[in-house]
């Protein structure tokens, strides 16, 4: 925006660039909300579903396990006697899997802050992730190619706006595709 209102004043034409950076910037505000609004959903089920795990690992299968002990020395199949040992672990461990799975996105968020190789490998991530990989590309699109166009319309150079571009985006694998 500071760079297409330099550019408005140069070509005495500030009020038409700021119109249409008034309108890029709705249009990329509704396309933030779109995939946030279109992200929770997921995010919601995957918690949901990690709290039914711990619950029937924690909960329901030990008394299962109990049960099944109880009827005899009876043998049985490696994937249940698996589950049974997966039972007894969380039983004991519940609360450092806890821990672990709470400080996943917490280091997640760090690392990104802290290492740009991270952080293009989690961009990378986030473009081939089943059903969020897509809105995160196209998101991504619309950003580029809007905020190209505005900066097109506005008179900058394509390789001026090129080169502002790169500097705005903020998906490191975007930038490298």
């Amino acid at each position: 925006i500071e760079n297409l209102s330099r550019i408005g004043e140069q070509s005495g034409n500030l009020a038409g660039v700021l119109a249409d950076a008034a309108l890029f910037i709705e249009r990329s505000e509704a396309i933030k909300s779109a995939a946030k609004r279109a992200i929770i959903n997921p995010a919601f089920t995957l918690v949901v579903m990690i709290g039914a795990i711990f619950f029937w690992l924690t909960v329901v299968v030990p008394k299962m396990a109990d049960l099944i002990k109880s009827m005899g020395d009876k043998k049985l199949p490696p994937e249940t006697e698996f589950l049974m040992h997966l039972a007894d672990f969380m039983v004991g461990w519940w609360w450092a899997v806890a821990i672990c799975l709470a400080a996943l996105p917490v280091g997640i968020f760090i690392g990104r802050k802290v290492s740009e190789r991270f952080r293009l490998e989690t961009d990378r991530l986030g473009w081939h992730l089943p059903i969020v990989g897509q809105m995160v590309a196209l998101a991504n699109q619309a950003y580029y190619f809007q905020y190209l166009a505005l900066m097109y319309k506005s008179g900058v150079v394509i390789t001026e706006a090129l080169a502002t571009l790169r500097k705005s985006l903020t998906n490191s694998y975007f930038l490298f595709r």
